[in-house]
């Protein structure tokens, strides 16, 4: 077994600066485009995105584009690193729909009120337009209004309603071509930057915890270590998408075998002699095991909707997991990655020698 805690942003890093910031516009059809700093590398980031700002605008999910990074027009983002993604960026952006939503819903109620009433429009020294007077049994509030689907009802048991994209559209004439936009920015809570002396410090807001088990079979005769089948069980806060979190467990997984395993650079006269796919040995299908992905949601307070990070921990416990395994099977620890056939007969070879002569139990290489 291997375990890890690891961080969902890392203050350490800039100590002066740490969160995330988002922006979006909703067009007059309806849709919207998302600026956020966060980069995605293939994690599946801009996914999580379009699925926060589907459930917080509450319209699906295809309405919503997320723009690549543009250091032109995205905001400033330190870096995909330290799990920072989908808890800081994630934060950013629910904020940032929020805000939307918030001046959608007050020009749907205005929308509403005008329906119902035939009451005429003015405009205001703002640049938009408000109805010159409601009757208060018909004033309708934001609050009373929610969206399902891209359509916005009304909460009295009123048949009435009316669609995101026409209220965008309205919103978007009554501001001269303008569009409705919202802003977001978290700015990480409860953190403090590691003291160099005291060591005390708290360098990131949410943390992630992971287990994972290796099951080997090592042959005493070659030194070769097989590895059976991985499990990892991760607390991840809340799943926001099952199919990604799976898929980056197993990448990660992959990449923990070759890391133990496998994969090395080897420099012969001050030249890389492992540089092609050919010799490098990276885990191709045929050399994975059968692996098995647990999540373990406990809805931490500081994400969105209860998440947390899941990439970087997902590789850390597979090395030591493997590790311990072989020593499990045949008493030998090697701490110098990767475990080669080599290194184990070699390990093999010590420990007879030293069970044949002062009675020491074990060998690390």
């Amino acid at each position: 077994m291997g375990c890890c805690l690891h961080v969902s942003g890392n203050r350490s890093f800039l100590p002066y600066f740490d969160g995330a910031s988002a922006f979006l516009r909703i067009n007059e059809q309806g849709k919207v485009l998302v600026q956020v700093g966060e980069t995605d590398l293939g994690q599946g980031a801009r996914t999580v995105f379009a699925q926060i700002v589907s459930e917080e605008l509450g319209i699906p999910v295809e309405w919503v584009e997320v723009a690549r990074v543009d250091t032109d027009v995205s905001p400033h983002g330190l870096g995909t690193f330290g799990d920072r993604a989908t808890t800081l960026g994630g934060n950013a952006v629910k904020q940032a729909a929020g805000a939307a939503k918030e001046k959608l819903l007050a020009w749907a109620a205005e929308a509403m009120e005008a329906r119902q009433g035939a009451l005429p429009r003015v405009a205001t020294a703002g640049g938009g337009r408000s109805l010159r007077s409601v009757d208060s049994k018909r004033r309708i509030r934001k609050e009373d209004l929610r969206i399902e689907d891209g359509v916005i009802y009304l909460d009295r048991g009123e048949d009435e309603n009316i669609s995101v994209p026409d209220v965008a559209r309205q919103y978007s004439y009554d501001h001269a071509g303008g569009t409705l936009t919202g802003e977001g920015s978290f700015v990480v809570p409860g953190v403090r930057v590691v003291d160099p002396n005291t060591k005390y410090g708290n360098i990131s807001c949410a943390y992630p915890f992971v287990a994972q088990v290796a099951e080997v079979e090592v042959d005493r005769l070659t030194g070769e270590v097989n590895v059976l089948c991985l499990s990892a069980a991760h607390d991840l806060g809340k799943t926001i998408n099952p199919l990604l979190a799976e898929g980056q467990v197993q990448g990660a997984l992959a990449q923990g075998l070759g890391f133990a395993t496998s994969e090395e650079m080897v420099w012969v006269d001050g030249r890389v002699t492992t540089d092609t796919f050919r010799s490098y040995h990276m885990p191709r299908i045929t050399d994975m095991p059968p692996t098995t992905s647990v999540f373990v949601e406990s809805e931490d307070p500081c994400g969105p909707y209860g998440a947390k990070g899941l990439a970087e921990p997902a590789l850390t416990p597979t090395a030591p997991a493997i590790a311990n395994a072989v020593y499990h099977a045949v008493g030998v620890r090697i701490k110098e990655l990767p475990i080669t056939p080599h290194k184990v007969l070699a390990a093999l070879r010590d420990l007879e020698r030293e069970l044949s002569g002062d009675g020491e139990a074990g060998r690390t290489v």
